[in-house]
């Protein structure tokens, strides 16, 4: 038994990817599959799955993303069009009659392909076309739908409908610009039409956002210039004077106070710069303060939060306390339980404790 197989049978997945950089000299280790299988970044730059033998499943390739459903996309070369999706045991997922798109993943099971005429529909994780090729935009499937844009041209303009995952429209009405749905909402930019002759003429000028459920109803009486997608109960409106405040799913405001310039929330908390835009410190979505002002406050990632201060970087958890005793030159976000730093020319990536894992 090799030394990452023994230490995956006893440790946490971080010691398993730590074991396995060490061992073959990796640049990056992901999270290993329900298969015991694992991508990997190699010295010579190029990404593969393996086993925990260390054994090539997948021949190198440009890029391999992280594994979404049991499945992750594959990029071979620098055109973006030659890609494809292999399961955890690294066999191709194969589409005779589709491309897989450019950032597309597997949701709810079933992610974006394209066709020869460019049109963009939805295929299942054996590699079927699920949803006919007939959109020229899509979003990846959430709370059963998704949203599509049909292709041009259309007397009303960029317009987007909300389909089943059968490709059936759920409502009549489409709308102008619109969010992903987080436990069954999302804010919606409804379009005001007029005639113009016989035929549609969209006035851009008089849309607004609104919230509404995954059948199309609408649950606010409020009006906004603009709503976020929500995290978790709580989004950010704009407000019509462009202030922007937190609502709940009805689109009612919770917030006592309206602000200027607040981050994107991520575990709860958001930025929020101070009046000169100098420094931001971070505050909850109950308006709590709960750090200290910033020269660079990044958004919260894994319950950590990258900060700056007199050029150096370090990281702080969700009750403003710094976590770790180090500082580094320059530092990224979590992701997949690590993240990358760099201390004067060595570039290495971290865990949650700051132990250095490869």
């Amino acid at each position: 038994m090799s030394t990452f197989t023994s230490a995956f049978a006893n440790n946490s997945q971080i010691q398993v990817r730590k074991e396995l950089a060490k061992e073959h000299n990796f640049r990056y280790v992901g999270i290993p599959t329900s298969k015991n299988t694992v991508r990997i970044l190699s010295k010579q730059w190029d990404w593969k799955l393996i086993d925990f033998n260390g054994k090539p499943l997948t021949k190198d390739v440009l890029h391999l993303t992280s594994f979404s459903e049991g499945r992750a996309r594959v990029q071979e070369t620098v055109d973006a069009y030659h890609q494809y999706f292999i399961d955890e045991k690294g066999n191709r997922i194969i589409n005779e009659s589709s491309i897989v798109c450019r950032d597309s993943y597997f949701s709810e099971g079933l992610a974006s392909v394209r066709d020869k005429r460019h049109k963009i529909g939805y295929m299942d994780k054996q590699g079927n076309l699920a949803i006919a090729c007939l959109f020229q935009q899509v979003t990846e499937f959430s709370d059963s739908v998704a949203w599509v844009r049909y292709p041009l041209p259309s007397p009303m303009g960029d317009l987007f409908y909300l389909i089943d995952k059968s490709g059936n429209e759920v409502i009549d009405e489409p709308f102008l610009a619109v969010n992903d749905f987080v436990d069954g909402v999302a804010g919606v930019q409804i379009p005001k039409f007029k005639f113009k002759g016989k035929r549609f003429c969209l006035e851009a000028y008089d849309c607004y956002y609104v919230i509404i459920d995954s059948s199309g109803n609408q649950l606010s009486e409020n009006k906004f210039v603009y709503v976020e997608q929500f995290a978790g109960n709580v989004a950010i409106a704009y407000r019509q004077d462009n202030k922007q405040i937190f609502i709940n799913k009805q689109g009612e405001q919770i917030s006592k106070n309206a602000y200027e310039g607040l981050g994107t929330i991520s575990d709860g908390i958001c930025s929020l710069p101070l009046a000169d835009q100098s420094k931001a410190y971070y505050i909850d979505t109950y308006e709590n303060q709960i750090s200290k002002a910033y020269d660079e406050a990044n958004p919260f990632s894994e319950g950590l939060g990258c900060v700056r201060e007199q050029g150096k970087y370090f990281f702080i958890d969700c009750s403003g306390k710094e976590v770790f005793a180090d500082f580094f030159d320059k530092a990224e976000p979590f992701n997949e339980g690590v993240a990358q730093v760099q201390k004067g020319q060595e570039v290495f990536y971290i865990d949650h404790t700051g132990e250095k894992v490869f």
